[in-house]
């Protein structure tokens, strides 16, 4: 199952909540070693943008632990592109109702409800994807390694690289996804989740409410220009 929730409700499923921050301190402080990453006494790893209020997308295992998850930020608050990585866009400030950040993938070394961890990152886009569809977002932006570029182009879905530099743990990249509907269901042929009810709105859509439509942003625009 892929559960989309607020941070605010993470209250209301602790085994899942628990289990993603100790995956991701595992992941990021263990595994990849990232200097920057900070655990707290039970070696769960969360940062100031976990304290905003954001939206995860979680694939839940079947024994309601998390296995592989993704954190969304509006670009019109606090950002990691613009307080860290703002060299990656070319000095343009990304800032649009119309573009999502997508943070902290993190996947844990196992299976959830028939999805392989190869098909993990093609689900959680999914999932993304139909939320960001109803809240009338159009784009993706994220900071990743240059390796996970393979990992995209395998799964069908690489991004549009903005911008790329080399930092002491490997080449970073920026890229903007394009949101629509050939693209939601594309991803879903390709998690393998094309016509199964596979996704909860947690603990209700209620709580995800339908954005509504914004005018064309000009930065949209200025990022073409920049690129």
């Amino acid at each position: 199952m892929i559960k989309i929730v607020h941070a605010a409700d993470l209250y209301r499923r602790p085994v899942l909540a628990a289990s993603m921050f100790r995956d991701r301190a595992l992941q990021f402080k263990d595994r990849l070693q990232w200097g920057a990453i900070e655990t707290d006494d039970m070696g769960l790893e969360f940062d100031q943008y976990d304290e905003l209020n954001p939206i995860y997308v979680i694939i839940e295992d079947e024994n309601g632990q998390h296995a592989c998850s993704a954190r969304l930020l509006p670009t019109t608050g606090r950002t990691m592109l613009r307080e860290h990585f703002s060299d990656l866009t070319g000095g343009v400030d990304i800032s649009s109702p119309l573009i999502w950040e997508v943070t902290r993938l993190c996947l844990a070394p196992k299976e959830a409800d028939g999805i392989s961890p190869r098909r993990a990152p093609a689900a959680l886009f999914w999932a993304g994807c139909d939320l960001a569809l109803r809240s009338g977002v159009e784009f993706f932006v994220a900071v990743y390694f240059s390796h996970m570029q393979r990992v995209w182009k395998m799964g069908g879905f690489a991004p549009e690289v903005l911008g790329t530099r080399d930092t002491p743990d490997g080449e970073i990249c920026c890229g903007l996804w394009e949101i629509t509907p050939a693209f939601r269901d594309m991803l879903a042929e390709r998690s393998g989740l094309a016509g199964r009810n596979a996704l909860q709105y947690f603990p209700s859509e209620a709580r995800f409410p339908a954005a509504p439509r914004f005018p064309a942003d000009v930065t949209v625009s200025r990022l073409a220009t920049a690129a």
